[in-house]
């Protein structure tokens, strides 16, 4: 199970119903969990619709596709 599943509880979520159409208007068909450096008060955490890196951990959630930077994956993936 994956932590980040619970922004897509179902299939008509309204959190999952947003991002999708935020994403089609974008033309962006992902959604990626990254690491964006260390600051003064610890780890700084991004979320974008972007594509994935080439080393990103990929999942499919309620048919969205999910990216996620290996270096946060197991805070992230349960």
């Amino acid at each position: 199970m994956v932590v980040y599943r619970r922004f897509f509880v179902n299939r008509n979520s309204k959190a999952k119903v947003y991002i999708e159409e935020v994403m089609k208007e974008a033309g962006i068909f992902s959604l990626r969990f990254g690491f964006s450096g260390q600051g003064c008060c610890g780890p700084n955490y991004e979320m974008a619709l972007e594509g994935p890196m080439d080393e990103d951990i990929i999942h499919l959630v309620n048919h969205i596709q999910v990216a996620v930077d290996p270096q946060i994956a197991d805070l992230v993936i349960e």
